[in-house]
């Protein structure tokens, strides 16, 4: 700035330090003084400002986390326990192992559910079997070539 009113702050003015020391002046109303007291009002004010912004972080921490809370437990989900993926390396369906802790569910889960009940495919049993019939072959043969070649 330049001209005739133009004013360059480069201490603080004379006001803001008198508010300051106001603020962080130590409240002595009816307190007894401790001989070497200086009095406490910066340090409280840091404390203050400090547990604030910690408590905040905290509830905001909290607050954007509650979509993520595991409901409660209900009859029906106490009722069923099931283990983590069983499946081989090769099988590309998930594979796991239910287990029914109250039989009167088992039961009416079981009726509901007859038609879904796992019955094995004889066509898929017997086309392992032939992929276990091809590779027993397979590996006759190579061990009749490697007899033949090792001579």
């Amino acid at each position: 700035m330049t001209g005739q009113n133009a004013t360059y702050r480069t201490v603080p003015s004379a006001r803001a330090t008198a508010r300051l020391a106001a603020a962080t002046r130590p409240v002595s109303v009816g307190l007894p003084r401790k001989p070497g007291f200086t009095g406490a009002g910066f340090e409280q004010i840091l404390a203050l400002l400090f547990g604030s912004a910690a408590l905040g972080a905290i509830a905001y921490a909290w607050w954007s986390t509650r979509r993520c809370l595991v409901p409660r437990q209900t009859s029906v989900t106490l009722a069923v326990d099931f283990s983590p993926d069983v499946s081989d390396l090769l099988d590309h369906t998930p594979r796991r192992v239910y287990a029914m802790r109250d039989p009167a569910f088992a039961e009416g889960f079981t009726a509901i559910n007859q038609d879904r009940v796992w019955q094995p495919d004889p066509a898929a049993v017997r086309a392992e079997m032939r992929v276990w019939i091809v590779c027993a072959v397979a590996l006759g043969i190579g061990a009749l070539v490697a007899a033949v070649l090792k001579r």
